[in-house]
């Protein structure tokens, strides 16, 4: 049993365990190291994929994972759901680079000044929406990596995860059997900090030590943190089965819209790091000495973030 269980975020549609593992735990023994923690062995560490239930069929059509009905109705049509989401990385992206060209910083990231403020009403709903937002989202270096069919897909992969119970259980099914109680770190990127959160929420019988969440999306409110399973109580995200959350996010990672976690869900230690032009790189992430003194502590190590 692994002490160290990882969970990856989106574009992992082609990539299994073993594969996942070895790169984790490559960048995870840097982070370690320079956090002057205890070295880890490859067997510590497994990190569940999950991402090939997305994976399309010959035709191109979605599957619908095994032994679930497959007429789900959402609670929001996808349309409306992708929309929004696109609204609100829009709208970070415009004030991340009106930010950097305020402080002079426009050419370290990479941002295009010119990038246009949804700045009008109802902005999802007007006519073609989708397309303008994926304009002025390509001037972005952040999302010109990701490219604007990729970033569709990804949205459809959140999206499925909240909203489908097909997805949402098969997904499950795959990391509940590896947290066992001899778990010690939970760490969770991007997509997969919601997986594990909503995880964790369903332990019963034990509390993980510790929860990290890398570059995570969960303080999106609507689109993410109000679709959260278990549902918030009087405005508060519930707190998962862990004696302690890390949440860590690099200033510039616009999937990690809002980087303080802790008005959303109580006393989350919240990290800011720098990860280069590669701000959502989980190797970036897995490398940094914070998250190595989060996962040393973790292990009985000691050392503070």
């Amino acid at each position: 049993m692994s002490t160290i269980v990882g969970i990856h975020g989106i574009a992992n549609t082609f990539s299994g365990t073993a594969m996942l593992t070895d790169d984790w735990f490559k960048a995870l023994h840097g982070g370690l190291e320079e956090a002057g923690g205890p070295m880890i062995h490859r067997t510590d560490l497994t990190v569940v994929a999950y991402g090939p239930l997305f994976r399309l069929d010959a035709n191109g059509k979605e599957r619908t994972p095994r032994g679930v009905a497959q007429n789900v109705r959402y609670f929001k049509t996808e349309a409306d759901w992708e929309r929004e989401l696109l609204a609100e990385w829009w709208k970070a992206a415009a004030e991340l680079s009106d930010e950097n060209r305020k402080s002079g910083r426009e050419h370290e990231s990479g941002e295009d000044p010119h990038i246009q403020h949804p700045n009008f009403q109802g902005r999802a709903r007007a006519p073609q929406f989708v397309q303008r937002a994926l304009l002025q989202l390509t001037k972005s270096r952040f999302f010109r990596l990701v490219g604007p069919t990729m970033l569709i897909s990804e949205l459809r992969q959140v999206r499925l995860f909240l909203h489908d119970p097909a997805f949402k259980k098969a997904i499950l099914e795959r990391l509940l059997p590896v947290i066992t109680p001899e778990t010690k770190a939970v760490i969770g990127h991007s997509l997969g900090s919601v997986v594990a959160y909503e995880a964790l929420c369903a332990l019963s019988n034990w509390e993980v030590d510790t929860f990290i969440s890398l570059g995570s999306p969960l303080g999106i409110p609507n689109v993410i943190f109000d679709a959260l399973t278990p549902k918030q109580k009087d405005g508060r995200g519930i707190w998962p089965n862990v004696k302690r959350w890390v949440n860590i996010a690099d200033r510039g990672d616009l999937v990690a819209l809002d980087k303080d976690l802790a008005p959303f869900f109580g006393p989350v230690e919240d990290v800011l790091i720098h990860n280069g032009w590669k701000s959502h790189d989980v190797l970036r992430y897995l490398l940094a000495p914070e998250t190595g003194h989060a996962v040393s502590r973790a292990l009985g190590g000691g050392t503070q973030t």
